[in-house]
């Protein structure tokens, strides 16, 4: 059975959202939630989507991977990605 993945990027100005797009859809069953908000089916673990990810997108963008069966996440760039963390293992 696939895991849970919800997947929020921000682009930077004149980045296209196809590659982005293409890159997440390579995961497995992928549906847009909102603008840059998407939900997928995917056996991947967040670090390796976020990776596969990132093939699709620019240096400076931000990525935040959510796997909401294993309760994991990763990210890029992700202003304040250190304190999201810490306060995700604290909830446990």
């Amino acid at each position: 059975m696939p895991d849970n993945l919800v997947v929020f990027y921000s682009l930077r100005a004149g980045e296209p959202e196809a590659d982005v797009a293409k890159a997440i859809r390579s995961l497995g069953e992928a549906i847009p939630v909102g603008p840059s908000l998407w939900y997928v089916a995917s056996s991947w673990l967040a670090g390796e989507a976020a990776e596969r990810i990132r093939t699709g997108m620019g240096a400076a963008s931000a990525l935040l991977v959510v796997n909401a069966s294993t309760d994991s996440l990763a990210w890029f760039n992700l202003d304040y990605g250190d304190e999201i963390q810490q306060l995700w293992f604290e909830a446990d």
